[in-house]
């Protein structure tokens, strides 16, 4: 906390559980106090500076969420602090803050960069803007963040994702990779089986030798007995079929057959995948027994994109980085990354692609928005989603633009104490402010707090 007895920038004690670090740049130290008093105790890390140059000092030297700088400082003006500030950091919030309300100098102030324009006694404004500009501020350095992995990826071939799900089909993936014996994907259609397929050739011994990716249905017998037999020159490797169910029956033999006599060598595997149910096949006799039992050893369950919703911001973010090739791109808004993620992509890691790649079309290079994932011309349409989301729940629903159903409707008390409840939280507890808000007289939000039991 700023003594009063020192020129220099001071540091205060980070709380226990910060909501982010702000630096406060204000010649005034009470102004400095009063916005430290208020922010501070509502889980704000708050940096205090006399002067642009303190400022500077803490922004080039710590993590800053957020920067309020006063319109008045003595060293020019709040423009040239504003200037100043974006130029180290054009990531970092700015707000501005004035002795009293001036429309011609907000508006300046914004159009040259500012987040927010304040009068320096509007604690409310100060409490809001702070908590969204933070909000803001982090989404933005997650979105950096994301780029980075996606851009590791990119070069290394490496699947992404860090859901428990994900990380679980990692570590199995991991052990397979160190033996040569056969292996089944088994997962939903476009959860991303053939990429799997060749990480596991990645991480094999073999890695340096054939991979050979085909279609069971396509596939040739020469193709199989050629990969078998050191085709161009390799004496070893991966072959990876694709939806082994459409294995014609006398390469069902012929592969079980190659398998069997190339398995003391320990150099050729054969990685298979599907969708379907593999045992009722050979139940039906429409799948070989012996072919069965030696891919079965080996089951990989590849999990669908709704059990690994938290790689799905990741994963669009690595899409739109494919759908834009060389182009620049703003990313995704976070209306955009909360719908992806509540939808329920029954066409899995394909249909989320497919979506991200239509978005990045219809937006113009622009910051890819909900509407341009649910709106006309995007790949989801609303009508479509009633039936699929049922289960979702209303908030999935309300997000994605589904009209509500019969299960969505409340008793009135109850929908009207949600209602009020939403109020309150979107204010911070300010009656006043919630009032306003709702079009209701101040003294009848008290007596509905007190009727529902609502902490006010």
């Amino acid at each position: 906390m700023n003594t009063g007895k020192t020129e220099q920038s001071t540091v205060s004690e980070t709380p226990k559980a910060c909501e982010g670090r702000i630096i406060v740049v204000n010649e005034e130290r009470a102004a400095q106090g009063a916005i430290e008093r208020l922010l501070t105790p509502i889980g704000f890390q708050v940096d205090l500076g006399l002067t642009v140059d303190e400022g500077l000092t803490l922004l080039k030297t710590a993590s800053i969420d957020l920067v309020i700088v006063d319109i008045g400082l003595p060293e020019g003006n709040g423009f040239d602090a504003l200037n100043t500030f974006r130029e180290v950091n054009p990531q970092i919030p700015i707000v501005v803050t004035m002795p009293a309300a001036n429309n011609e100098l907000a508006s300046d102030c914004l159009s040259k960069g500012a987040y927010e324009c304040l009068v320096l006694n509007d604690s409310d404004g100060l409490v809001s803007t702070a908590r969204a500009a933070v909000k803001l501020r982090r989404f933005n350095r997650e979105n950096l963040r994301m780029l980075r992995v996606v851009e590791e990826a990119r070069t290394s071939g490496v699947p992404l994702g860090h859901s428990k799900a994900f990380r679980d089909l990692e570590a199995q993936v991991h052990v397979v990779s160190r033996h040569m014996d056969p292996v089944i994907l088994v997962g939903e259609v476009g959860t991303g089986k053939k990429l799997i397929a060749r990480h596991l050739h990645d991480l094999s011994d073999q890695h340096a030798e054939l991979y050979l990716s085909r279609h069971s249905s396509t596939v040739t017998v020469e193709e199989v007995e050629g990969f078998f037999s050191g085709v161009g020159g390799y004496s070893g490797g991966t072959l990876f079929l694709e939806d082994i169910e459409e294995l014609p029956s006398r390469l069902q033999m012929l592969l079980t057959d190659l398998i069997q006599n190339h398995q003391e060598h320990k150099k050729h595997r054969v990685v298979a995948s599907t969708h379907e149910s593999i045992p009722l096949r050979v139940n039906e006799g429409r799948f070989h027994d012996n072919l069965w039992e030696l891919l079965r050893r080996n089951t990989i369950e590849v999990p669908p994109l709704r059990a690994r919703r938290e790689d799905i911001t990741l994963l669009a973010t690595w899409f739109l980085e494919q759908a834009a090739g060389t182009k620049p791109h703003k990313g995704l808004a976070l209306d955009a990354l909360m719908i992806l993620e509540v939808l329920p992509w029954p066409g899995n890691l394909r249909e989320l692609k497919q979506a991200v790649e239509q978005a990045w079309v219809i937006s113009n290079g622009d910051t890819i928005r909900r509407e341009h994932i649910v709106g006309p011309g995007g790949s989801v349409h609303v009508n479509d989603l009633s039936n699929e989301m049922a289960g979702d729940g209303y908030l999935a629903r309300k997000l994605a633009g589904v009209p509500p159903t019969e299960a969505d409707v409340l008793p009135f008390e109850e929908e009207e104490r949600r209602i009020l409840d939403q109020a309150l939280q979107a204010t911070d507890g300010n009656v006043t402010k919630a009032a306003q808000l709702l079009r209701i007289g101040r003294a009848t939000l008290y007596r509905k707090i007190h009727q529902y039991g609502l902490r006010d």
